[in-house]
């Protein structure tokens, strides 16, 4: 449906706040806006945990879930890809503890969490990795260019039946001839995704 090349890239997998997920957007954390904590320096990167999500995280994580910028998902959503996918399933800590989101931007966390992904993705032999970014999102759109990532297609209304989303691809070792990232030559809706 769609695409003339698929390949069986087994999933496609993205970061979303400091977690990994299936199939949904990534943009939120590199937003260029400075760190809005009152008298506290958010920690460095060498002070950042990066460790697999675990049961425990699903009730401490409710801060960054809920954050104004988040696609907010159910608790199942994320119990599912943490039993099928362990190993692309991750949080960032600070120390004592604290899951990081918006707060932690521009600290690089993430490109060291898109960089652990992609590793991850090319051991497992897919063939891609993509991301959904918010068409208004210039800013992490110009991020994820950088990590070289590119706009694959459009989904209309894909947040909320509101607003365009962007899937970004960046293709892997497995993909020699780079045919998952090249771009689609119409905008698609949501019901025309296919999900592994």
């Amino acid at each position: 449906k769609g695409y003339s090349w698929r390949p069986s890239c087994r999933r496609s997998v993205l970061l979303h706040f400091g977690t990994w997920e299936c199939c949904r957007e990534a943009a939120y954390l590199p937003c260029r806006a400075p760190f809005s904590g009152v008298n506290h320096t958010p920690p460095s990167p060498e002070m950042t945990t990066i460790r697999r999500f675990t049961c425990n995280d699903l009730l401490r994580f409710a801060s960054v879930n809920f954050d104004h910028l988040t696609e907010t998902f159910n608790m199942s959503f994320y119990m599912t890809y943490m039993a099928r996918w362990p190993d692309y399933f991750h949080v960032a800590e600070a120390p004592g503890n604290k899951i990081m989101g918006y707060k932690y931007r521009r600290q690089k966390l993430a490109k060291k969490l898109m960089h652990l992904l992609e590793d991850i993705s090319d051991k497992d032999k897919a063939y891609f990795v993509d991301l959904f970014v918010r068409a208004s999102n210039m800013p992490a759109i110009k991020m994820y260019e950088k990590l070289g990532y590119v706009i694959y297609r459009r989904v209309l209304r894909y947040y909320s039946g509101e607003e365009d989303g962007l899937d970004m691809r960046k293709a892997l070792s497995q993909d020699v001839e780079k045919k998952s990232i090249i771009p689609f030559k119409r905008p698609i809706t949501p019901d025309e995704l296919e999900y592994d």
